[in-house]
């Protein structure tokens, strides 16, 4: 702050949401907004930087080469419950909230830009996979990645793209049946569908295929592979997380993006999308914060 370090720590809760407190002043900070509510520095703002909520098999395959911040052993007492999740959204809401069509716990992300605020809710984000809309003058697109968990907001600019240009997303379709004409069995056809007609694929993560190997008798609930040449059976190690396929295309181009906001393929290969911060929360606190925000729903006008 001001060329200063604060170190801060967790005071207490205010309105349901982190209040943190810093050693060097004693002021307080509400965490949602980064701002000082009480002390000498009062008023005073954070700087924001931007972050995500991201799956580690995603975060993985975008970072390899990144590091992990494991928990400290000494610690482990003070961390949080497994299941503290569903258990605090049996609470209710402590900040009052009007009468809309959304449950004060609904899960929505937030976006802000220029003075002006909207809210998707996350369960018709999964339904649809990728949402476009324009917040304020900049058309944006949100998405939702191959993990089916992370969330990103771009602006819809680019050079060489119109100034709002519409996105299609990508998907494989069920391999074809051994009669079909003109197609070899088992080869995947390539089909393009507007995003409001496309549904989320779900991932296939390793507790499924667990699931599926446990379901057979014959290895006793075990994935088993034989050998090459000993004709004695071996557990498998587990298969490492696995991704949907996810690709968009853009309509005036044709060009192929992935979900880092990049051209990989076509006319405007290299080029990438702005990317705009979000935040996933429920909607009680999106609403306390961003009382003035729109609400996005399919049918609502924007």
């Amino acid at each position: 702050m001001d060329g200063r370090v604060l170190h801060f720590y967790l005071a207490g809760i205010n309105d349901e949401n982190f209040l943190m407190r810093d050693r060097e002043t004693g002021s307080w900070w509400q965490q949602v907004s980064g701002r000082a509510i009480a002390g000498p520095l009062r008023g005073a703002r954070l700087l924001l930087l931007s972050s995500e909520e991201i799956s580690f098999g995603l975060w993985r395959r975008e970072y390899p080469w990144g590091t992990v911040l494991a928990p400290v052993a000494a610690d482990r007492k003070n961390y949080v419950r497994a299941g503290w999740v569903k258990r605090y959204h049996k609470y209710p809401v402590v900040v009052p909230l009007p009468h809309g069509p959304l449950k004060g716990r609904t899960l929505v992300v937030g976006v802000t830009l220029a003075g002006h605020s909207v809210a998707y809710p996350l369960a018709q984000l999964a339904k649809q996979g990728v949402i476009e809309d324009t917040l304020g003058d900049t058309p944006i697109l949100v998405a939702l990645g191959p993990d089916q968990r992370t969330v990103r907001v771009f602006a819809r600019r680019a050079a060489g793209l119109p100034p709002e240009d519409s996105f299609f997303k990508e998907v494989a379709a069920p391999a074809a049946d051994a009669g079909t004409k003109g197609r070899a069995a088992g080869e995947a056809k390539r089909v393009r569908k507007p995003l409001a007609a496309v549904a989320a694929r779900p991932a296939v993560r390793p507790a499924q295929t667990a699931t599926k190997a446990a379901a057979s008798p014959r290895t006793g609930g075990k994935a088993v592979s034989t050998a090459p040449g000993k004709g004695r059976k071996t557990t498998k190690p587990p298969k490492p997380f696995a991704l949907a396929p996810w690709k968009l295309l853009d309509a005036a181009t044709g060009s192929q993006w992935d979900f880092r906001g990049c051209a990989i393929q076509g006319k405007e290969q290299g080029r990438c999308l702005p990317v705009l911060s979000s935040l996933t929360e429920d909607w009680f606190d999106w609403h306390h914060y961003h009382p003035q925000s729109r609400l996005w729903s399919v049918g609502l006008p924007r």
